[in-house]
């Protein structure tokens, strides 16, 4: 006579492999979390610091006279210059309509423009390797004179 024995098959727990791939697993996605994490948070800083100082350059450059510490004041005078190696001291402005014929380009002189560049020097713009904030102000020959500069 056959027997047949049945066995009981117990599927209560899990086995240690599943255990350590489970945990592996959460492991893994932890780490891709704590990475995406820590990329915004310093992005969220770096913009805040780039907020700063943009925030300090604009109230800089409102005043007369900016502190020289936060700010490179630059200023180009009207005109062409005559000399070679004076030419970083002029705004020599020339605007070229070209339509694509060489024989049709058209030159327009502004030798009346000065232009004032600055550029915020503050010490986290290099620290920090935040975009250094510039501003570049033209003015006409007559504005300049009325102004008393």
């Amino acid at each position: 006579m056959m027997r047949f024995k049945f066995l009981k098959q117990n599927n209560n727990g899990s086995t240690m492999v599943e255990t350590l791939v489970s945990f592996t697993v959460i492991a893994i996605v932890m780490a891709a979390l704590y990475a995406i994490v820590s990329f915004s948070s310093e992005l969220w800083m770096n913009s805040i610091d780039a907020s700063r100082v943009q925030q300090h350059f604009s109230e800089e450059i409102s005043k007369k006279n900016p502190d020289a510490a936060f700010v490179q004041k630059t200023i180009y005078k009207a005109g062409f210059a005559g000399e070679s190696g004076n030419e970083s001291e002029y705004a020599g402005l020339v605007l070229v309509v070209d339509d694509g014929d060489d024989s049709n380009q058209f030159y327009i002189s502004l030798s009346d423009i000065s232009a004032e560049s600055y550029v915020s020097v503050d010490d986290s713009v290099k620290d920090e390797n935040i975009v250094a904030p510039k501003v570049l102000m033209f003015k006409h020959k007559s504005q300049y004179n009325e102004s008393g500069e």
